[in-house]
């Protein structure tokens, strides 16, 4: 009995010990984890989640413009499909035109020895040049769709810029690592400073440069593109594309294979011309409605304007959100 006390007296002792031993180790005054680590380090940290939760609250806005930017697109390429269906209200007109006796007169004299063999295919082509819509106008309507959507997305940028310096000017901690928040005017300049900055890193496309992102260049470049397309789909040569496209594409766009395919036209009038039981006017304007949905939405083998002027896009979202992440999240030293 005196043996169990003593075990039980000596097992309390060393408990009450380690207890105490214990609380003196906690009670230690020690320094904080903290302290240790470079109050740099813990600034740099912290400036690191801010900059992070300032991403978080503009994302949905970065989304959100490209989703505009892409609405933008269908709108402006309807001014395409628009041009052709008040251009076709004239096919009437170009049908008798065809069908008079000034133009079976060209045909008669083309058949004479020595006489001008198209003399009558370039009648045609003059009448619906003259009635129906020019290779001036068809290149117009095109490039200025092109430069039209390229003011859209740049108005687009333009707002977001606007409503992302809205959403991060009152927080105070944003605006001391986010010094280019001031004013707009220089936080727009710090954008497109990036912006430069990251094309040249790249190495940008020359013909389309979606960094500068001037619009006459992206409309030539994007034009020449579907004229090209256009014409090789609807049965013109390469032999000839190549020497029309070499002939000054920088210069000329759209204009030469404007051309290419309103001689197809002509040529494919010429063809019905010879058939007496064609339509001439209804199947001209099957012809035009198919020829408009071409260049406006491609095909299969074709990218026509909304494929070119949606790769435009995706393109020009990947350089806005560079840039914005850049200005974001990183610091500016």
């Amino acid at each position: 009995m005196i043996k169990k006390a003593a075990i039980i007296l000596l097992g309390a002792a060393i408990g009450i010990g380690g207890s105490i031993g214990l609380r003196h180790v906690l009670m230690k005054p020690h320094a904080p984890v903290e302290a240790s680590i470079d109050p740099a380090t813990n600034q740099k940290r912290d400036e690191e989640e801010r900059r992070k939760i300032a991403w978080k609250i503009i994302a949905p806005r970065i989304e959100i413009a490209q989703e505009e930017s892409l609405k933008a697109l269908e709108t402006r390429t309807q001014q395409v499909l628009s041009f052709f269906s008040e251009r076709q209200k004239c096919i009437p007109e170009y049908d008798d035109r065809v069908l008079s006796f000034r133009s079976k007169l060209e045909l008669a004299k083309s058949k004479f020895p020595g006489a001008e063999k198209d003399a009558h295919t370039s009648f045609l082509k003059e009448e619906f040049s003259k009635i129906v819509f020019s290779q001036e106008k068809l290149r117009e309507v095109v490039t200025r769709t092109t430069e039209d959507y390229v003011r859209d997305v740049q108005s687009i940028e333009n707002a977001l810029l606007v409503k992302i310096r809205a959403d991060l000017q009152d927080i105070p901690e944003c605006v001391d690592m986010l010094p280019d928040l001031k004013t707009e005017a220089l936080f727009r300049d710090r954008f497109e400073s990036v912006v430069d900055g990251l094309s040249k890193k790249t190495g940008s496309d020359v013909k389309v440069d979606v960094g500068r992102f001037v619009g006459s260049e992206i409309a030539t470049a994007i034009a020449l593109r579907v004229g090209i397309a256009v014409a090789a789909r609807l049965g013109v040569s390469s032999a000839i594309l190549g020497t029309s496209a070499a002939a000054g594409p920088e210069t000329l766009g759209f204009s030469i294979f404007a051309g290419v395919i309103v001689d197809q036209i002509a040529g494919w009038v010429i063809g019905w011309f010879y058939k007496p039981e064609v339509d001439i006017r209804k199947k001209l304007n099957e012809e035009l409605t198919g020829l408009s949905n071409l260049i406006v939405s491609g095909d299969e083998k074709t990218h026509g304007l909304k494929q070119e002027l949606g790769v435009l896009a995706e393109r020009r979202k990947l350089v806005r959100d560079a840039a914005l992440r850049e200005m974001i999240l990183r610091p500016s030293h």
